[in-house]
């Protein structure tokens, strides 16, 4: 569909983006009263900040867009100017088609990086964040004793993945073709592990270590939040969610995974009572969602007064 036809894009994007927002908070709703009924209680100041590490946490990964944007060829007038462009995008993702964020950066930012940079940008993202993402879910799980085979089988993998891309960018460099699309994709797998092993890779590296350390708080202060034995049990459910988002960020037909997460989420904590897992999925998936929104809101219209 051709970009000057968005007002039916984006109407049809908000409609279903706010059902699916009724939807988790009437399914939010359906968890806390199945809590309420079984006697249990929530710890709300614990909740509070559990969600206010989350923002800080989604705010902290901007680095990671901002460096490997730059080493993609990205230029940025200012770090704001990466801020917004990039949580804009975040919001958008919750749309339908996971490519809608990456085409309103490609649109609206032209002069900041062209079409390919855009593209290798978020590829080089996508992986990254990917990446640390399973690393740090199958540490906490081997560290907790919980789903030790699974977590050990994703961590070996996970490690051994830059080495096998690297390898496989090598052999590439000695390989050409006439064929002017197989020579595109060529240039978009040299570009992004070029940007990944770069100095500012590197720095977008540490940067979302950092992240994930103050989301891993998050999810201990969740756990504190809910009625169960511990906060550790908050660092499973946050680890044991982040394998189901893994799952959900590649389904690319339902905004943002959908349905996907929570059936993946529902099958690996499994052990946990039904009505912790509604309420966690839902909760979880509101509240990353909300921190989306804020930020994006907030960079959105301190943008447009910079313009101003």
């Amino acid at each position: 569909m051709s970009w000057r036809k968005k007002p039916i894009w984006l109407i049809l994007a908000a409609l279903i983006t706010l059902g699916s927002f009724i939807w988790l908070v009437l399914l939010l709703k359906d968890g806390f009263i199945q809590i309420m009924e079984q006697g249990m209680s929530l710890n709300t100041p614990a909740l509070a900040l559990s969600w206010i590490l989350a923002v800080a946490a989604t705010f902290i990964t901007s680095q990671i867009f901002f460096n490997i944007m730059q080493a993609s060829g990205a230029r940025f007038s200012s770090f704001h100017e990466a801020c917004e462009l990039n949580f804009t995008a975040q919001v958008m993702r919750h749309l339908p088609g996971r490519f809608f964020g990456v085409a309103y950066q490609v649109v609206k930012a032209k002069h900041v990086a062209n079409t390919a940079e855009w593209i290798c940008g978020n590829i080089a993202i996508i992986l990254l964040s990917t990446w640390l993402a399973l690393v740090f879910s199958s540490i906490i799980l081997i560290a907790l004793e919980k789903n030790m085979a699974l977590a050990f089988m994703i961590l070996i993998s996970t490690l051994s993945a830059p080495f096998i891309i690297y390898g496989i960018n090598l052999l590439l460099g000695h390989f050409s073709s006439k064929n002017q699309k197989i020579e595109k994709f060529i240039k978009i797998f040299h570009a992004v592990p070029k940007a990944l092993f770069s100095a500012k890779g590197r720095r977008a590296l540490a940067w979302g270590t950092i992240s994930w350390c103050v989301y891993a708080m998050a999810w201990a202060a969740f756990g504190e939040a809910l009625p169960l034995e511990s906060w550790h049990d908050g660092l499973i459910l946050g680890a044991l969610y982040t394998l189901a988002w893994a799952i959900g960020f590649f389904s690319l037909i339902t905004p943002s995974g959908l349905g996907v997460r929570e059936l993946a989420f529902a099958l690996l904590a499994s052990s946990y009572p039904p009505e912790i897992l509604l309420f966690v999925s839902v909760a979880a998936r509101l509240g990353l969602m909300l921190a989306d929104f804020v930020l994006g809101i907030v960079f959105l219209v301190t943008a447009k007064r910079e313009i101003l």
